[in-house]
C-alpha cells in the first residue's frame, strides 16, 4: 500500500521542483535589427 503513495509522491514533488527552477534567461541578440514598414493590402 506505501508504494503505491510514494510513487505518487515522487510524482508530485518532480512537478513541484520543475516549477522551482527559475527558467534560463532569454539570450539578447548582437548586432543592429530594423524593423521595416509593413506594406497595408487592400
Amino acid at each position: 500500500m506505501e508504494e503505491k503513495y510514494d510513487g505518487q509522491f515522487k510524482v508530485v514533488f518532480a512537478a513541484l521542483e520543475e516549477l522551482m527552477t527559475p527558467p534560463e534567461p532569454k539570450k539578447k541578440q548582437i548586432g543592429f535589427h530594423v524593423e521595416e514598414g509593413k506594406v497595408k493590402y487592400g
